[in-house]
């Protein structure tokens, strides 16, 4: 009926705005709702729009986190309205191009009619079909190997720290010699002192 452009276009756009009348939803009337519901999962997301900002709203897109959820979620938080519908508008392109394209490509019903089954075994079709499933997998997996390696060299430079402090705190300490009594230097006069004592007795 339409282009394949055009199609992408409508449809890219009609998801789009669904998924800003549920965030507008959540913020302005299922706010506490959705957060007694959804407690964990928000404090999840609120960790990475923190740590991350768009690009976390965005991989969450690219990766297909469960729409709805990501919807009522982010309308939860202080992520602002144009910023959620931009990071919609492009992450969900890749899946929306996908999914138009299959619309495409499937045969019609009278075609598996008159010709069978096999009609859908399209080499071309069953590439882009998979390139659906590996694609989110792909940046979901990306997105934990780097929150992992994040992870990783923070609890690092926490150590490094740690023992640059050890260090210097040892180094600041005396130490103690043959003129020091309980671990307290002593001088040399509070030593001669001590032994014309001793002398005397």
């Amino acid at each position: 009926l339409f282009g394949f452009w055009q199609a992408v276009l409508m449809v890219d756009i009609a998801l789009t705005l669904a998924a800003v009348i549920s965030f507008m939803v959540a913020r302005y009337l299922l706010r506490d709702t959705v957060n007694a519901k959804f407690k964990l999962r928000i404090d999840r997301l609120n960790e990475g729009l923190e740590r991350d900002g768009v690009f976390y709203l965005l991989m969450m897109r690219l990766a297909h986190v469960p729409f709805t959820f990501v919807n009522y979620g982010t309308g939860t938080t202080s992520v602002p309205l144009r910023t959620f519908a931009w990071t919609t508008l492009i992450g969900i392109l890749p899946g929306t191009m996908v999914f138009v394209f299959v619309g495409t490509r499937i045969p019609t019903l009278a075609t598996i009619a008159d010709k069978g089954a096999w009609e859908l075994l399209d080499p071309f079709l069953l590439a882009v079909l998979g390139f659906a499933i590996v694609f989110p997998a792909t940046v979901h997996w990306a997105v934990r190997y780097i929150d992992r390696r994040r992870k990783s060299k923070r609890a690092d430079s926490v150590l490094e720290g740690g023992e640059g402090d050890g260090s210097d705190t040892a180094a600041q300490q005396p130490q103690a010699g043959p003129g020091s009594v309980g671990g307290q230097a002593c001088s040399g006069s509070q030593v001669s002192s001590g032994r014309a004592a001793g002398g005397i007795h």
